[in-house]
């Protein structure tokens, strides 16, 4: 390889260290042995807390040089912002590395920002990653031979070695990536639904921070209303003039619902679909790689023989085991936008 113009360069633009490692990867006179030792680097990196990111992506950048024979200058890649918005159309590392569609779902939780969900990502990220199960593109087996290997990923050829690279970068930014808000962030109604009223305000408080001026300021400071009003249990009415109201809640007739996911707006898994990739405290997650969104797999499963009371009284029984008051009636929460009568069996159990 010609690179000893280039390599001088190099030096100028990395630090002493960082130019003298990168050196050796473009002066292999075995362009595979090039190409694992520098993509080992960029695992080792990002395995390697001491590293900053900054210095992984910019290592990584290199590496997806060499052929070319062209030393990237470095750059600042660490986002302005604590996250980074991932393009679930074409998920993208800050370098321009396409994120293959199986690493990419560890990067879309079922609510953007919980923190919860990310740390149970993160761990099944690296269980994966650390497999020596190669069927499964694993990543347990570091060594030449294995990771030159070829492997076909969403249709297209790249080395074993390749793919664990960008496997390796995903588990250790499982913290700053997030799929954009999407319209069920700004359901409402949602943040009123879970078991545990912190892990509810913690959702929506993630969500907020991540509402900027790529959505609409209404919609942004509606949410920051919503979050506020959730230890009140009581989920304001919003008027088309932005101002809110508290009203008292209205009895609805009680939705049936197949799986716990549907009553937070994501559909139960289909048939076939039993791979349980997360679980949080509304039960556990599947994914659906073809609509490429997270669907239910935890049954919703009221006894039948027990009756719901709070009918009676002209309100619904609720999914959920939050109690909000306690009367000579028995005990209630408040789900949906509306009282509900808390079922004792079913929560037992949970």
């Amino acid at each position: 390889m010609k690179y000893q113009n280039i390599l001088s360069i190099a030096f100028g633009l990395f630090s002493i260290a960082s130019a003298q490692e990168i050196s050796s990867y473009f002066n292999c006179k075995d362009e595979a042995r090039c190409h694992y030792l520098c993509n080992k680097a960029v695992r080792d990196c990002w395995n390697n807390h001491e590293k900053s990111k900054n210095e992984c992506w910019n290592l990584s950048a290199a590496c997806n040089s060499i052929d070319s024979g062209v030393v990237p200058e470095e750059k600042a890649y660490e986002p302005e912002k604590p996250y980074i918005k991932l393009d679930l159309n074409d998920p993208k590392t800050p370098v321009g590395i396409k994120i293959p569609s199986d690493l990419a779902f560890y990067l879309t939780q079922p609510a953007p920002g919980d923190t919860y969900s990310k740390m149970n990502a993160g761990r099944a990220c690296f269980n994966s990653y650390y497999s020596k199960n190669l069927e499964n593109n694993g990543c347990g087996i570091d060594n030449q031979e294995v990771m030159s290997e070829v492997i076909t990923v969403d249709g297209n050829k790249i080395t074993r070695g390749e793919y664990c690279t960008i496997f390796a970068e995903v588990c250790a930014n499982i913290d700053i990536y997030t799929k954009p808000l999407t319209e069920e962030t700004f359901n409402f109604e949602r943040y009123f639904n879970c078991k545990e009223e912190d892990y509810c305000e913690n959702q929506c408080r993630q969500a907020l921070a991540m509402c900027d001026d790529d959505y609409p300021k209404e919609d942004c400071e509606k949410l920051s209303i919503v979050c506020d009003s959730i230890k009140s249990g009581v989920m304001p009415s919003f008027t088309t003039t932005n101002t809110t109201t508290t009203e008292e809640p209205t009895p609805t007739p009680a939705k049936k619902y197949t799986c716990i996911s549907e009553f937070l707006g994501y559909p139960c898994c289909e048939p076939g679909n039993t791979r349980v990739y997360y679980i949080d405290g509304n039960g556990e997650w599947g994914y659906d790689f073809k609509q490429k969104e997270w669907c239910g797999l935890s049954v919703y499963d009221i006894e039948e023989e027990e009756e719901c009371w709070a009918e009676y009284l002209g309100y619904p029984c609720c999914v959920g085991c939050k109690v909000y008051e306690t009367d000579e009636d028995g005990k209630w929460g408040y789900e949906n936008g509306h009282w509900c009568g808390i079922l004792s069996s079913h929560c037992k159990r949970n």
